[in-house]
């Protein structure tokens, strides 16, 4: 059971091998026919039985556009409003398409991540308006079941999310007045992340299972640090094409890591404990630089605007785009 500080209430939350047990049990009092799934258009048969062997029932389904705008979130809301509980599993697109059904307070909310986007733990949702990614605080899920079965397989996909969890972390490692114990768990995560780019196997069972527990780890210490919106994580919501977030944010914070020494302090406090750290961020950054080393922002990213306090380090930080 997690707690969410920022609602003050009670989330559940199911992570691990096995984790989609929990999923019979939150529906053991929900009428099946109020029921529906929540998915990207290209959702596996293979998935969909293993999710409807966890739940114990089949299930109606609804696809979530692969580019959410206000237009089709709106349909998507009428779409639902039959439904008590929505089951929503996918990656981010999917995670946000979900949370654009808690303004109405009708839904409960369950999701099931398939990647390593964090989407699941966050309070925001995003969709696209002329061309713009606009982001909007709407409310958290009531249920989140991060279980490796169901991560996807592609080793490309799995590769970015894990640098963009990285990136989490070291939002989260800078910010001020930091407690030690967010700062432990962001190292923890930060070990888990790194220790599976060392795995020939990368996307085994076991190594998705680590990912998993470190993307999830880094996703709640940012979330619960408190508020926030450094250069990297505002870059990348201004400048990302649809689809491309973990890519692109994977990329920029190579290039931020192997350019610029942005991150030196952050890096310090995780050396506390992770004395390693500096160099596998160096190591995989490279090795992710010397693969995945194109970006194709939307605009000008010297255009980008944001908060006085970072204004200098966006900035920098465009001119490695």
């Amino acid at each position: 059971m997690g707690l969410n500080p920022t609602l003050g209430s009670k989330r559940e939350s199911w992570q691990g091998p096995n984790a989609l047990s929990g999923l019979k049990v939150a529906l053991e009092k929900t009428d099946p026919s109020r029921v529906v799934l929540l998915t990207s258009p290209s959702f596996s048969d293979e998935h969909k039985s293993l999710i409807e062997s966890a739940a114990g029932h089949e299930l109606q389904q609804l696809f979530v556009p692969r580019v959410l705008t206000k237009i089709n979130t709106t349909q998507m809301e009428l779409d639902c409003s039959g439904f008590q509980t929505v089951i929503a599993i996918g990656g981010g697109n999917v995670m946000d398409g979900a949370k654009s059904l808690l303004g109405n307070k009708k839904h409960r909310l369950i999701m099931i991540p398939t990647t390593l986007s964090g989407s699941e733990h966050s309070a925001n949702t995003t969709y696209w308006s002329e061309g713009k990614k606009v982001v909007v605080s709407i409310g958290y899920a009531d249920m989140v079941i991060a279980d490796p079965q169901v991560l996807i397989k592609n080793e490309a996909v799995l590769r970015a999310g894990a640098i963009h969890s990285l990136a989490h972390i070291l939002a989260t490692a800078k910010t001020e007045n930091l407690s030690d114990w967010h700062l432990r768990i962001s190292a923890m995560a930060a070990k888990d992340l790194i220790a599976a780019f060392h795995v020939t196997d990368f996307v085994s069972f076991w190594n998705r299972a680590r990912l998993f527990r470190g993307a999830w780890n880094a996703a709640v210490s940012f979330m619960m640090s408190g508020p926030k919106i450094g250069a990297h994580h505002l870059i990348v919501h201004k400048l990302a094409g649809p689809s491309d977030h973990a890519t692109f944010s994977a990329t920029l914070l190579s290039r931020t890591l192997t350019q610029t020494d942005v991150y030196q302090k952050p890096i310090t406090g995780l050396s506390r404990y992770f004395p390693e750290i500096s160099t596998e961020l160096i190591e995989l950054s490279e090795n992710w630089l010397s693969t995945s080393s194109v970006l194709n922002p939307l605009v000008n990213p010297l255009e980008i605007d944001g908060p006085q306090a970072i204004q200098s380090e966006i900035t920098e930080l465009c001119r490695l785009i």
